[in-house]
């Protein structure tokens, strides 16, 4: 029986806004719970493809830019496809030699011209599936596989419109390529026959955003990569015997490399331990931290940004040099982006995670959510993100302490206050802030008042998980 995929569900996966709801007060005190190792991790590997792929020999592809990046890179035959630059009407008038073919499959992949020409999705969709119907009606034992229109670049997009004196002019739009695909999805879910299918490829080609992404894009915003053309049959070829793809699979195939390399093995330093914390860096004022750092001979751990790096790959990497632990915190800090979707979230972690990787040459296990793991921003994506961070072998770190050092009421004698009113627990993670004027000035008091008080130093390398309770 055919799956059925709703609206709401695309609209989830690529990066839709919710709206924001009054929340529920939460307690902000976070919990310490004995960390237990669940399956391993595995390392993922890539696999040398064949130049041609099998399964692929017996199906055939009917459509325009898609087709062409599949023979272009040698992925598929040449008479397996039909790449045919025509509106989806005009196609079905086009392709009357398909009825020589014995496969039973047909991959069908049209849109560019019909989006860019169609009054509304609805009309786009049922000329859609009237093209697929008349394959259907040609070769009746024949399966027609309706793809979701690949995406394309923004700034590459463009209508033309006609002035009063007749003189053309062109208007960049913004693209909707997901709002025609969920159309025709639709279309498809009420269609009586069994033997058409959709499967949106967007989800192994397309950015949070819709927007086709940098490593699918062959550099003029419209045409596949090579690395793009071998997602999408990927996705079809591991797809192909249902309509859906689960949530975990497309955060999977649009975040391929975004996976933990696994949490270290660690034991929990008996008697009083202190794990200092610093988000939002690197900053101007990083290398005054790490100075005062390598003084004291402590290490710490920097959940760093993705926005604030450009400029200061120099410090990032000085932090792991000096055997600091580097975290993720998120690409932009900006709570409406991030916490969009689960979608928005991994693009966002993913996007500082192959900074991080790029600049240091560490993966980082651990992360830590903007504004913590319970938020008035996160009520709608917090436990999908949660689950597949599970998944992926990632560790987050929430606090139990804080110096306060980030509020508009922060100030050294603030800050220090703040620190020696929360600090409480044997183990306490700290959260701090390399971002703001101020930690540099008071970090060496609190340093020397954490050891008054028989605390000892440590990265959350050896910290049990902190998380927020609700």
């Amino acid at each position: 029986m055919k799956r059925i995929l709703t609206a709401a569900a695309a609209l989830l996966v690529l990066g839709s806004c919710t709206q924001q709801e009054e929340q529920p007060q939460y307690s902000y005190t976070a919990e310490f719970s004995e960390y237990t190792t669940t399956e391993p991790t595995t390392t993922q590997t890539t696999q040398t493809e064949p130049e041609i792929y099998s399964y692929f020999d017996h199906a055939y592809f009917i459509g325009d830019r898609l087709c062409e990046s599949l023979t272009s890179y040698g992925l598929v035959p040449e008479s397996n496809v039909f790449s045919v630059y025509s509106t989806a009407q005009g196609l079905s008038y086009e392709i009357a030699d398909i009825s020589d073919q014995d496969s039973s499959y047909f991959y069908l992949s049209i849109g560019a011209l019909d989006i860019a020409n169609a009054e509304d999705p609805d009309t786009y969709a049922a000329s859609v599936l009237e093209c697929a119907n008349s394959i259907r009606e040609r070769l009746p034992q024949s399966t027609v596989i309706i793809l979701g229109t690949t995406p394309i670049k923004q700034e590459i997009q463009y209508r033309t419109y006609t002035n009063e004196d007749g003189e053309e002019y062109s208007v960049a739009i913004e693209p909707d390529i997901l709002r025609y695909n969920r159309a025709v999805m639709k279309a498809v879910e009420s269609s009586l026959d069994m033997n058409i299918h959709y499967i949106d490829i967007c989800v192994a080609l397309a950015d949070s955003k819709g927007l086709l992404s940098d490593r699918s894009d062959s550099g003029d915003g419209t045409l596949l990569s090579a690395e793009g053309a071998k997602a999408v049959l990927d996705l079809l070829d591991e797809n192909r015997y249902t309509d859906f793809i689960s949530w975990e699979d497309r955060y999977r195939y649009m975040h391929p490399d975004f996976y933990s390399p696994g949490r270290p093995d660690y034991e929990v330093t008996p008697g009083k331990v202190v794990y200092l914390t610093f988000d939002d860096g690197p900053s101007k004022y990083t290398p005054e931290v790490l100075d005062i750092l390598k003084a004291n001979d402590i290490k710490a751990t920097f959940f760093v940004t993705g926005w604030t790096i450009p400029g200061k790959e120099d410090i990032l990497k000085r932090e792991a040099d000096e055997g600091h632990t580097i975290g993720l915190h998120s690409q932009t800090h900006e709570y409406g982006q991030v916490y969009a979707s689960a979608a928005s979230f991994f693009d966002e972690f993913d996007q500082v995670n192959s900074a991080v990787m790029d600049i240091t040459g560490i993966k980082p296990w651990c992360l830590r959510f903007p504004g913590g793991s319970i938020n008035n921003h996160n009520k709608d994506t917090r436990d999908a993100v949660i689950k597949e961070l599970n998944r992926r072998g990632y560790a987050y770190f929430d606090w139990n302490c804080a110096t306060l050092d980030a509020t508009g009421e922060a100030s050294v004698e603030y800050c220090l206050e703040s620190l020696k009113t929360s600090v409480t627990a044997d183990h306490s993670v700290l959260l701090m802030h390399d971002a703001v004027e101020y930690t540099p000035q008071y970090l060496q008091d609190a340093i020397d008042y954490l050891r008054s008080e028989g605390y000892t130093f440590e990265t959350v390398d050896t910290a049990d998980d902190c998380h927020f309770k609700k």
